[in-house]
């Protein structure tokens, strides 16, 4: 029973050149941690900031108009064009109006709030509002809608 006590352990030597690097790996990967979970928390805390509102957006995209029908104003953004779109496919949208555009640290996803207040076929002047939240990824082709969760009904 004589020899090093060390016998069963292996040990890589470490220079300190090679501990600096090993640190400065794990310095970046857990800012890149806390980056990301920042962008998490700061889009979740946006979209639930307005929890229960049902009011009009600062950007709207179709108005009531006084002598009949809906106004619809040009679309300005891709955005824009993709929300009047999927948004007026199956209802009868009297208002619709939506929040700034919130994009994640790399500009690859895009957060959207948008208001809507849709008639009931059959009995026009019956009105419903709800806020939908659509989240959007930058695809090769452009903007694509990837979800869409309607948070507040009335």
């Amino acid at each position: 029973m004589s020899g090093d006590s060390r016998r069963g352990r292996f040990q890589i030597p470490v220079t300190r050149r090679g501990r600096l690097a090993l640190l400065a790996l794990g310095v970046t990967v857990l800012l890149v941690a806390g980056l990301f979970l920042y962008d998490y928390f700061q889009i979740n805390f946006w979209i639930e900031r307005d929890a229960g509102r049902l009011a009009n957006y600062p950007v709207v995209l179709i108005q009531p108009a006084s002598d009949g029908g809906p106004v619809r104003s040009a679309p300005r953004t891709a955005i824009d064009r993709i929300l009047l779109a999927e948004m007026t496919r199956g209802r009868n949208v009297v208002a619709m109006s939506r929040s700034e555009v919130k994009f994640n640290l790399l500009h690859t996803r895009a957060y959207v709030k948008v208001f809507l207040e849709t008639a009931f076929p059959d009995q026009p002047e019956r009105t419903r509002r709800l806020v939908v939240v659509c989240k959007f990824r930058l695809g090769s082709g452009g903007w694509i809608l990837d979800e869409t969760l309607e948070k507040t009904l009335e």
